[in-house]
C-alpha cells in the first residue's frame, strides 16, 4: 500500500466509512453532519448536474513533514451518499509541493481541479499550474494533468487560481510574478476543452502595472474575467477592471477593459477572501458586488452590472449600498435574473460620556431591481435593511469583524426562490453557526435561526458554499481539531427552503437560470426530478402571462417541455413547471422559470406577405421592423429577381412603379436592416398581373401626286422601348422614312392608285404585333381641273392677241 493510499484508508476509518458507506444528508446537523475528511482545509464545493456535488479540499500544511498540500476530492449524490470509498487524491505532495487550487464542474457532471505545483517536494522559486479532470466514477479522466504553463519559469506562480466552465470549455485564471508582485505580476488565462486540449493561453498586463486575473465567467462564445490592476507601479493600491475574451481564440472582445473602480482596493486572494463576488447574469454579462476601500479601516459596498456589450448598468463605480464606515469587506451576492441581493457584516462603535466605547455588530442586506431601487424599503429610501440587528459585542478582541461579532454571512437562493443565509456569531473566538431564510420580496425573516453547530466551535479557514441543481444550498466548513495539524474536520451540510438539513420529503424539481427567448425560437427544457417517496407523478407546465407557449413531453424522472413565443417579450413571463404526486395531493414540486427577451434586442425584419398588382400600376410596401426603441437603424432595399423596374425607398417604405408584362411576372425585393452590430434580411414577392395585350391602331391617309404624307401608329399596353419595322407591300414605289414614335413620313408617287404599308412592332417584353396602313394617291378633282383649263385658255388668248398685233396688221394691210 502506498503512503497516500494508507493515509486515505486511515481517513476512511476515522470517518467510519467503508465500501458499503451510506451517509445521507443528516436531519440533525449539530450532531452528525457529513464528515468528509480529517486534517482538511480550504474546502470548495462544485455542484454536479444530477443534484449532487463534488467537495474538494487540501490536507497537509506549510510546516508539517509533507512539505505542502495534498489536494483531494469526494463526490456526494443527491441524497448525500458518498460515491467513493475514500476521497480521491488528485495532486500528491510526495511528488510535488501543491499550493493554491480551484475547482469547477462541467455540464456532464465531471469535476476539474487546477493547482499550483512547485518543483520537487519543497517550496521553490519555480512552479507551474496543472489542470486535472475527475469523472463521477472517481477516476482521473486524463492520463496526466495538463500543464497550463509549459514555458513559464517564474516563482510564486499564482496568488489564487479560479476556474469557470460552460458547454465545451474550461477556463483557468491565475497570476504569475516574481517576489515583488507590485512590479511584474501579470494575469494569465488558459482555455481548455473537455478532452484536455489547450485551446489558447494568454498573459494579461494592463497599463504596465501589476495585474491579477480571477473569477472567469464563461458563456457560449466568451469569457469575462475580473482584473485587479495596480493604480501605479510599485504600489499596493489597485483598481478593478473587467475584460471579455473570445472563447475561440482569446482575443479581447471589448475595445478597452471596463473600468469598475477608481481608487484603492486591497489585494485579495480568490480562495481566502470575499471582498469581490462575481456572478453570471445569464446573458453574456456579469454582476459583481465588492468592498471598496475609502481610507484606513473604512470602505463601502458597491454593486455593478456589466452587460454583454461592455456597458455598465449603474453609472460610475456602481450603485452604493452601504454607509461611509465599514470595517469588514466580506460580501455575498445572489442574482435571480431580475433582482440583485447583497449581504455584508457591519460594525459601529458608540462612545459614552465617560469615554468608554461600546462595539456593535450587525448584518445588513439589500435587494435591488434593474432600475436601482431598494425594493425592501417601502418608503423609497436607499438605506440597507437590517437582517440581523445591532448586537453589542462582549468580546475582548480587537474591533475587527473578521474576528468578532457576526461574521461570514452568505446568501444562496433556495428551492422556493427565497434566500438561505448562513452566518457565524462569535463568542470569544469561537462561533455558533446559524442558517436563516430571508423573504426575497420583503427582506423579512421567514424562519427563526437554525443552529447547525454543536455549541460554539472554532472554525478555521473559509467556508465553502454551493447550490444543487434543485436549489438546495450546500455548506462545507472546517472545525479545528485542536491538534498540531494545520487542518481540521471537514463537514458538509445541505439545507432546504426552511433552513433545515436532511433528505427532503418534498418533490424537488431542477431550478435553472432565467431563459432568453426570441420570437420564432423553440427551446427544449429538461428539468430533473428528485422524489424520495413516489414516482407516480402528473407533470404540467403553464405560463403566467400566457405569452409563452409550452408543450410537455414524456420523460422518466424528468419534466421535459418546449417553449416558444410568437412576439417579442416586452415584459418577462413566468413559466411554472409543476410535478404533482398523484397519490398525495399535498405533495407538489415546483420550478419557476423566468422567461424574458434578451437584453440585446437585435433588429428583425418581420416576414412579408406576397402582394399582387396589375401591370402598369404603382405598389407601396411598408416593412414592419422589430427593434429596440433607441436603435439606430440603416435600411437597404434591393431588387433580387424579376425584370428590372423603377423603385424608390424611404427607410422601411418601398415604392415600385410596375410596367407592362407579357405574362404574370414575379418581382422579388430584399430589405436589409442593421443596427451596426447585426443584420436582418427578409424578401418580399410582388406578382405583376398581365391584364392586357399590346394594341396597335392608326388611320389610313391619302395624298395627291407627289405630295408629302404621314402615317401615325398608336400603340397601347406595350412595354417601352418599342422597335418598329415598316415595309411597303403593294402599290407604286414610294419613298419614305421612319420618324419619331414609329411614324412613317413619305412622298406620294406620281401615279394614281393605292399604296399599302405594313408596320411590324416589338415591345421590350418581346411581344410582336402588326397592322396594315393604306395610302390613296389621286389627281386633282374635276372642279380643280376646269378652273385650270380656263386659266390656260385665257393665257392662250392673250398670247394670240399679242401675235396679231405684231403680224396681223401688215398682213391685214396688204
Amino acid at each position: 500500500m502506498t503512503k497516500k493510499s494508507y493515509i486515505a484508508a486511515v481517513i476512511s476509518l476515522l470517518l467510519g466509512t467503508s465500501t458499503s458507506a451510506f451517509a445521507q444528508w443528516p436531519s440533525t446537523p449539530t450532531l452528525d453532519p457529513i464528515r468528509v475528511a480529517q486534517d482538511a482545509n480550504s474546502p470548495l464545493i462544485a455542484p454536479d448536474n444530477d443534484g449532487g456535488a463534488f467537495v474538494s479540499f487540501r490536507n497537509g500544511g506549510f510546516y508539517d513533514d509533507k512539505g505542502g498540500f495534498d489536494v483531494l476530492i469526494q463526490h456526494y449524490d443527491s441524497l448525500g451518499n458518498p460515491s467513493w470509498n475514500e476521497p480521491v487524491l488528485v495532486f500528491d505532495t510526495s511528488k510535488a509541493w501543491a499550493s493554491y487550487y480551484g475547482a469547477v464542474t462541467d455540464s456532464e457532471g465531471n469535476a476539474y481541479i487546477a493547482s499550483d505545483i512547485f518543483e520537487g517536494s519543497n517550496y521553490s522559486d519555480h512552479s507551474a499550474v496543472y489542470l486535472a479532470k475527475i469523472s463521477k466514477d472517481g477516476k482521473l479522466a486524463w492520463e496526466q494533468p495538463l500543464n497550463l504553463t509549459p514555458n513559464v519559469d517564474l516563482p510564486v506562480n499564482s496568488l489564487g487560481i479560479s476556474l469557470g466552465a460552460h458547454a465545451e470549455h474550461i477556463v483557468a485564471a491565475w497570476s504569475k510574478s516574481t517576489s515583488n508582485y507590485t512590479v511584474d505580476t501579470f494575469g494569465s488565462l488558459s482555455c481548455v476543452n473537455k478532452e484536455g486540449k489547450l485551446v489558447w493561453s494568454k498573459d494579461i498586463t494592463i497599463n504596465n502595472s501589476y495585474t491579477f486575473a480571477s473569477q472567469p465567467i464563461v458563456s457560449d462564445d466568451s469569457v469575462i474575467v475580473l482584473l485587479e490592476v495596480g493604480a501605479t507601479p510599485d504600489t499596493t493600491a489597485s483598481h478593478f477592471m473587467m475584460q471579455k475574451y473570445s472563447i475561440v481564440d482569446g482575443k479581447p472582445m471589448w475595445a478597452e477593459p471596463v473600468s469598475i473602480t477608481s481608487g484603492d482596493n486591497f489585494l485579495h486572494q480568490v480562495n481566502s477572501g470575499r471582498s469581490v463576488q462575481v456572478k453570471s447574469d445569464g446573458e453574456g454579462g456579469v454582476v459583481l458586488s465588492f468592498y471598496h476601500i475609502t481610507g484606513p479601516n473604512q470602505g463601502i459596498i458597491l454593486l455593478q452590472h456589466v452587460r454583454a456589450d461592455g456597458q455598465k448598468v449603474f453609472s460610475g463605480q456602481g450603485l452604493r449600498l452601504s454607509g461611509d464606515s465599514l470595517e469588514n469587506g466580506a460580501v455575498s451576492l445572489a442574482y435571480d435574473g431580475e433582482t440583485y441581493y447583497v449581504t455584508w457584516p457591519a460594525s459601529q462603535s458608540v462612545q459614552a460620556e465617560s469615554g468608554e466605547s461600546s462595539h456593535y455588530s450587525a448584518i445588513k442586506g439589500v435587494a435591488i431591481n434593474q432600475q436601482g431601487k431598494f425594493i425592501w424599503n417601502s418608503d423609497g429610501s436607499t438605506h440597507p435593511s437590517m437582517l440581523k440587528d445591532w448586537k453589542r459585542l462582549n468580546t475582548e478582541g480587537p474591533l475587527d469583524n473578521w474576528f468578532s461579532g457576526y461574521t461570514n454571512p452568505a446568501i444562496t437562493l433556495n428551492e422556493h426562490g427565497h434566500l438561505n443565509m448562513t452566518y457565524g456569531e462569535e463568542t470569544i473566538y469561537k462561533y455558533y453557526l446559524y442558517a436563516q431564510v430571508i423573504d426575497t420580496k420583503t427582506g423579512d425573516n421567514r424562519s427563526l435561526p437554525v443552529s447547525f453547530s454543536d455549541g460554539p466551535i472554532e472554525v478555521i479557514d473559509n467556508m465553502a458554499f454551493g447550490r444543487t441543481i434543485f436549489g438546495q444550498p450546500l455548506l462545507s466548513y472546517v472545525v479545528d481539531s485542536e491538534t498540531d495539524s494545520s487542518g481540521g474536520t471537514l463537514n458538509l451540510l445541505n439545507f432546504d427552503g426552511n433552513a433545515n438539513s436532511g433528505i427532503s420529503k418534498d418533490i424537488l424539481v431542477e431550478k435553472i437560470a432565467p431563459i432568453n427567448l426570441s420570437p420564432g425560437e423553440d427551446k427544449l427544457i429538461t428539468l430533473k426530478i428528485l422524489d424520495s417517496k413516489s414516482q407516480h407523478h402528473e407533470k404540467t407546465v403553464s405560463s403566467s402571462a400566457g405569452v409563452v407557449n409550452s408543450q410537455v413531453q414524456e420523460a422518466a424522472n424528468k419534466l421535459a417541455f418546449t417553449i416558444s413565443t410568437d412576439n417579442w417579450l416586452e415584459l418577462p413571463d413566468t413559466v411554472l413547471a409543476k410535478v404533482q404526486d398523484l397519490d398525495n395531493v399535498e405533495r407538489v414540486g415546483l420550478s419557476v422559470i423566468k422567461v424574458k427577451a434578451p437584453s440585446y434586442r437585435p433588429p428583425k425584419v418581420m416576414p412579408f406577405s406576397s402582394i399582387s398588382i396589375n401591370e402598369g400600376e404603382h405598389a407601396q410596401i411598408t416593412a414592419s421592423i422589430d427593434a429596440a426603441a433607441d436603435a439606430k437603424l440603416e435600411f437597404s432595399w434591393q431588387q433580387t429577381a424579376g425584370p428590372s423596374v423603377s423603385f424608390t425607398n424611404n427607410n422601411s417604405q418601398l415604392d415600385i412603379a410596375t410596367d407592362y408584362v407579357a405574362a404574370d411576372t414575379k418581382l422579388t425585393f430584399a430589405l436589409s436592416v442593421t443596427d451596426g452590430v447585426l443584420v436582418s434580411q427578409e424578401h418580399v414577392d410582388v406578382i405583376v398581373k398581365n391584364t392586357s395585350s399590346p394594341t396597335l391602331k392608326g388611320a389610313d391617309t391619302q395624298a395627291q401626286l407627289g405630295q408629302q404624307f404621314t402615317l401615325k401608329p398608336m400603340i397601347t399596353s406595350a412595354k417601352l422601348p418599342i422597335s418598329y419595322h415598316w415595309s411597303q407591300v403593294s402599290g407604286a414605289r414610294t419613298v419614305y422614312t421612319v420618324g419619331n414614335e414609329g411614324s412613317l413620313n413619305g412622298t406620294a408617287p406620281l401615279s394614281n392608285g393605292s399604296v399599302t404599308f405594313l408596320l411590324e412592332a416589338k415591345d421590350a417584353n418581346g411581344e410582336m404585333f402588326s397592322k396594315s396602313f393604306n395610302l390613296s394617291v389621286a389627281e386633282q378633282s374635276s372642279s380643280d381641273s376646269s378652273g385650270g383649263s380656263l386659266g390656260i385658255s385665257l393665257l392662250l388668248l392673250g398670247l394670240l392677241g399679242i401675235w396679231k398685233r405684231i403680224f396681223g396688221k401688215s398682213q391685214f394691210n396688204a
